[in-house]
């Protein structure tokens, strides 16, 4: 309130009678600068009893930060004086009760609306608030709470206030965000969805400018739940399928029949999830970071993602005993169709290849898409139970070919296999030790492009040359074997420095196991 000159203003209030103290803020401050020492113009604060310190001259943002009041009952009194010569622009403060002060509340309604508090008078919230309400709605459902209106600007000069700030955190996750004025938004905008059934909601404004605050609405929307299932057959199928699922998911799903010696075999008829691939590609294991399928098969974890659209079939998962688990999860952006999953019970000694292995009737293959030596493919190979693959017919050759390029794989991308000739220089065998047969496999046989070797002379007129690989700055060509000469006179040094280098990394080659033995070098290999 601001009072007149020379006058002691104390007015009762409604809400006074009922409350235990009364809050006041300063927000602006500027009185006759006192004279030696002394005020002139002054203001006291006080309850009934015990005024402040005589208050004069101006004050800062900063030094307006301290210029609050408590009382210690319900009775505040400012008194305001000034003498008959210089006069400032005088002071504004806000007041308000305990009552409006207390802010903090906890919402369990499964929707509704949330705002800042209000000043009767001035139409905005008040200075000084740290406001936290708890959102808790049943375990079974998950929070989305919407923008309907913000303004955190003061109404005068339209300054944003950049110490007032909303700040929402998940209670299940932590995960938290601000808004502030300087944010862009608009009404209707998504602020925060939750990945549990509480959001803490927290409001704070500072002691200098007010706007007219915000509106929030809230709702509670089904959530993925963790499900266990004994039937012998069933389907189960990602949140709001085949509608987008939401976003920070985390449900696992297990399926656990009694008999021991049956396996649950698991396939998804649709399959659509976020991938880190462009244009969601299909991808699996450790490709999938964003939104995927996680199966345990009892040994092993497989990692599906991706758009697997007229794929489906790949997607064939087998437990190794009576109980299989998997686990759906998705980030906090984007969101896709999600799954739908059907299994069904199989005797177990029914020996059929297992989870995303290939059968070829008495063999089965998998391919495995982490990069790694030879030696560390073989390793990896028998650690899951079998070996690198042995080609015994164009059957099998074509049916891993045909595999490998029905996935995200290119024509020129390599995989081990278990062929080898580490033993004997140019005589194969496999890793069980029988020797190669079968050899209807591309040739590598020897090539030299035209602008392949090379001859070049440094002398005073021509001091330095260019060189590049064949097709360059494209693909060079496969099979090359080029040789570069470069002559200087025998009193100068040569120096070599490379622009550009980028050949295929050693390391890359990718590989396919069997169930039968397995072996991989890094040159004398057959692949």
């Amino acid at each position: 309130m601001v009072v007149d000159a020379r006058t002691s203003y104390r007015r009762p209030r409604h809400d006074l009678l009922s409350c235990r103290s009364v809050y006041s803020q300063f927000q602006s401050f500027q009185l006759e600068q006192p004279y030696s020492g002394k005020c002139m113009d002054w203001l006291t604060v006080s309850n009934s009893t015990s005024p402040t310190e005589r208050l004069c001259g101006t004050a800062d943002v900063n030094q307006l930060r301290h210029m609050d009041y408590v009382t210690t009952g319900n009775v505040l009194i400012i008194q305001f004086v000034t003498d008959s010569k210089i006069s400032g622009n005088g002071f504004q403060a806000v007041y308000a009760t305990d009552i409006a002060k207390n802010c903090d509340n906890i919402i369990t309604d499964l929707n509704g609306t949330l705002s800042s508090p209000r000043h009767l008078a001035t139409g905005t919230y008040l200075p000084n608030m740290h406001c936290t309400t708890t959102l808790s709605v049943p375990s079974s459902f998950r929070i989305r709470i919407y923008l309907r209106r913000l303004n955190f600007s003061d109404p005068h000069s339209g300054a944003c206030s950049e110490g007032d700030f909303l700040h929402f955190r998940d209670l299940q996750s932590d995960v938290q965000t601000t808004v502030t004025c300087a944010d862009p938004h608009r009404d209707g905008q998504l602020l925060f969805e939750s990945s549990g059934s509480q959001v803490e909601v927290l409001f704070v404004s500072d002691h200098v400018t007010q706007g007219e605050g915000f509106e929030l609405s809230y709702a509670g929307v089904p959530s993925c739940q963790n499900e266990t299932y004994s039937q012998y057959s069933g389907a189960v199928f990602s949140i709001n399928f085949p509608r987008h699922y939401p976003n920070m998911q985390e449900c696992f799903y297990t399926i656990n029949v009694s008999e021991h010696d049956n396996i649950i075999e698991l396939s998804f008829p649709s399959f659509f999830t976020e991938s880190d691939a462009a244009s969601d590609a299909r991808l699996r294991d450790g490709r999938c970071t964003r939104d995927f399928v996680e199966i345990f098969d009892g040994e092993a974890i497989h990692k599906v993602c991706g758009n697997w659209s007229g794929k489906e079939h790949l997607l064939l998962f087998r437990s190794r005993a009576n109980v299989l688990v998997f686990r759906f999860v998705s980030d906090e952006q984007i969101t896709r169709p999600g799954f739908y999953a059907t299994w069904q019970t199989i005797k177990g000694n029914n020996k059929t290849c297992l989870s995303t292995w290939i059968d070829t009737g008495h063999l089965c293959f998998q391919v495995m898409y982490n990069p790694q030596t030879w030696d560390d493919g073989e390793a990896d190979c028998i650690s899951r139970g079998g070996h690198l693959a042995s080609l015994l017919d164009s059957d099998t050759q074509r049916l891993l070919n045909d595999h490998i390029l029905s996935q995200t794989c290119t024509d020129w991308e390599a995989f081990w296999i278990g062929g080898s000739d580490r033993e004997w220089e140019s005589d194969f065998y496999w890793t069980d030790g029988s020797k190669v047969v079968f050899t209807i496999f591309p040739k590598a046989e020897s090539s030299k492009p035209v602008d392949c070797d090379k001859n070049f002379t440094l002398d005073s007129n021509t001091r330095w040359v260019r060189l590049q690989s064949p097709g360059y700055p494209g693909k060079y060509p496969d099979n090359t074997n080029c040789t570069y000469f470069v002559h200087a006179p025998t009193t100068a040094e040569l120096e070599l420095e490379f622009w550009d280098f980028w050949l295929e990394n050693k390391n890359s080659e990718r590989y396919v196991i069997d169930d039968d033995p397995c072996i991989m070098t890094d040159n004398d290999t057959q692949h």
